[in-house]
């Protein structure tokens, strides 16, 4: 689930039905989130049937569980003329960002959960890769001229891949960011 969109129109100091070459996506999981709460009512229910340190201990546990999972469940993705910004939770916070001079390409990829080993922030470092996945599906996979990847379960990845590689392709052209349109 989510949404995404290319901002247009005076407010972005572009003539109206411009792209101000800025693109954003947002994205949760519904099932990581039932999967956390769950979890939490679980070690509450636990905490309540004990007493002492061991109760306290486990309102603390279900407590973190619920702020990591409220914080993976979401993702926020935003593609300007700096780059590329990924942010979590509805705080946004952590923050990634990937300046686009340190970005080769982009492309839209399929992506399955259990490819990754399920739902949530994944870290491959073998294979320099660090993905996003939240859902099945299409997702944005970013290069970078490092050989790091990137990949992203987000709404519509195909624009974010496209005005992505059309502000890296301007930014290796040495020119200015050219809006698709």
């Amino acid at each position: 689930m989510g949404t995404a969109r290319i901002r247009t129109g005076a407010a972005t100091g572009t003539p109206a039905g411009q792209p101000r070459g800025g693109w954003t996506s947002t994205a949760w999981s519904p099932l990581l989130l039932a999967a956390v709460a769950s979890v939490g009512l679980v070690l509450a229910a636990l905490a309540v049937a004990v007493d002492g340190p061991v109760a306290v201990v486990l309102v603390g546990v279900a407590v973190v569980v619920a702020l990591a999972g409220l914080q993976i469940s979401r993702v926020r993705v935003r593609v300007d003329a700096a780059g590329l910004s990924v942010r979590f939770g509805p705080w946004g916070w952590p923050r990634q960002t990937v300046p686009i001079a340190r970005i080769a390409e982009a492309e839209v990829v399929d992506v399955h959960p259990s490819q990754w080993g399920g739902i949530g922030y994944r870290v491959q470092p073998r294979q320099q890769v660090t993905a996003v996945v939240l859902r099945s599906g299409p997702g944005l996979l970013v290069r970078r001229r490092d050989g790091r990847r990137l990949v992203l379960t987000i709404r519509d990845p195909q624009t974010g891949a496209g005005v992505l590689n059309g502000l890296v392709r301007a930014e290796a052209a040495g020119q200015p960011p050219v809006p698709p349109g």
